[in-house]
């Protein structure tokens, strides 16, 4: 009984080592998300529902609702921003995000990514994402919009050949135009799309 209480003890300390290295890989994480401004996902998602909650008012209500529509459409919209916010706002989805990023790096690695974007090169880095994501989406939706007509016509073609004589083909607008892709401010700056730096 003694050694199993001996052995215990000697256990105690490896413990208490790993529960400190825990913490300290947390705590550099969530430096390093405010360095690369990961808790703007929660952010982006408000912004992107905001939108949509305006577009369904004026849907709803036309350009000018009455004192009562806008009253009613107020109190919908905090209903719904607020189930939204307690299911995937920052403070919420922060522990997911550290977890992920804790399984997928090393701390030494981590390390390394915050001397870099603290660097003046990776504050360059950092401050140009957003640009080069708007530019990078430009070329994407210029390179597409010559393309569109023969990709629906190319649909179109298919579902004909497809479809049984006895019924007739559905109306088609399965392509978007260019200018349905989301704006690059949808894009979370410097997390997916953020190289790594090297060592």
């Amino acid at each position: 009984m003694k050694r199993i209480i001996v052995a215990l003890f000697s256990l105690l300390p490896l413990a208490v080592a790993a529960h400190a290295d825990e913490a300290s890989k947390r705590t550099k994480i969530e430096q390093l998300f405010t360095i690369l401004h990961v808790d703007q996902v929660s952010s982006q998602i408000m912004g992107n529902l905001n939108r949509q909650m305006q577009g369904l008012s004026a849907h709803q209500f036309g350009a000018t609702p009455t004192p009562d529509q806008q009253k009613q459409f107020d109190e919908f919209q905090i209903k719904v921003s607020g189930l939204v916010q307690q299911t995937v706002g920052w403070k919420v989805i922060e522990p997911d995000f550290v977890k992920i990023y804790s399984d997928a790096y090393t701390e030494p690695e981590i390390d390394s990514f915050l001397t870099f974007y603290r660097s003046p090169a990776g504050q360059t880095m950092l401050s140009k994402s957003p640009e080069l994501a708007t530019k990078s989406l430009a070329i994407t939706q210029q390179r597409m919009s010559p393309i569109e007509p023969q990709l629906r016509q190319m649909v179109t073609d298919f579902v004909k050949q497809t479809t049984p004589a006895t019924n007739a083909p559905p109306s088609l607008n399965s392509l978007p135009p260019s200018s349905s892709v989301p704006p690059s401010s949808s894009v979370p700056p410097s997390t997916s799309t953020t190289p790594q730096p090297k060592h």
